[in-house]
């Protein structure tokens, strides 16, 4: 029999205000389940072994604030069997090579085929262009490598993986309130698992609006992955999917990785 898992979260700089509290009321407030509260910057004193869940919320900035010794101590804590969920920026966090956890990386913006390659800097002068629309000035003056074009709040669709644990009792097909820049290369199966991931081009948006590039560029990209860590379970949300608090479909999804993910470390 699973015994009830004992639930930690990040707490203050570097997480967002709005992130944190949205999934500590969902797990505490909606669903009655204590969560325990620990400053980012103290993880690394802190005794680890005494919570089966560690919880990262959306914010920037996590290798700095817990340290060479605070990534180390999650990293091995998880190797133990821990399950580790990176929620936005948690999740980027944990998707940074100097983390040693999620295989998947952030892509950079797919460069556009009009666009000028940029000349070297010791010429003295530069091929010369014609510009015939505001749309090609637009891919000219863009840098040549970056991030995606940031979206500033729209609903995606999303299909789910039926086979994988963290699919259970989730419906098939999601909307995902989705902002940002961030778009992750899905892993390879020998990695881990992309339990959700966006709908093809055609069928991508549910509502709002969304440049092409960056429904060419999201379509079939994961948004929640799930991958092993020596005996624990390392879990990533894209999405914050507590995000103005009215995306209920996305409890479950959520709730699985809280109280299934101890069931499936070893």
């Amino acid at each position: 029999m699973a015994r009830a898992p004992r639930i930690a979260m990040a707490w203050e700089t570097p997480t967002g205000p709005t992130s944190a509290g949205g999934l500590r009321w969902m797990i505490e407030r909606e669903y009655g389940y204590p969560v325990t509260i620990i400053r980012t910057a103290q993880i690394a004193g802190s005794d680890l072994s005494q919570y089966d869940v560690i919880i990262l919320p959306d914010g920037g900035g996590y290798a700095a604030a817990l340290g060479e010794r605070g990534v180390a101590g999650l990293r091995d804590w998880a190797r133990q069997g821990g399950v580790l969920i990176g929620v936005g920026g948690g999740m980027g966090f944990m998707s940074e090579p100097g983390s040693q956890m999620l295989a998947t990386r952030l892509e950079s913006r797919v460069a556009d085929e009009d666009a000028e390659a940029p000349a070297p800097a010791d010429e003295a002068t530069v091929p010369g262009v014609i510009l015939t629309s505001p749309d090609q000035l637009r891919n000219v003056v863009r840098p040549a490598e970056g991030s995606p074009d940031s979206i500033p709040g729209i609903l995606l669709r999303a299909t789910t993986d039926p086979d994988h644990w963290l699919a259970a009792g989730v419906a098939p097909e999601l909307n995902i309130l989705a902002s940002g820049s961030e778009i992750y290369a899905p892993l390879r199966l020998d990695q881990g698992a992309n339990v959700v991931r966006f709908a093809g081009p055609d069928d991508l948006l549910a509502a709002g609006y969304i440049w092409d590039e960056n429904r060419a560029q999201l379509a079939y990209k994961p948004a929640v992955v799930a991958q092993s860590l020596g005996s624990g379970q390392l879990i990533g949300f894209a999405h914050d999917p507590s995000a103005r608090g009215f995306m209920r479909g996305l409890d479950v999804l959520f709730l699985n990785a809280v109280f299934r993910g101890p069931s499936h470390t070893r």
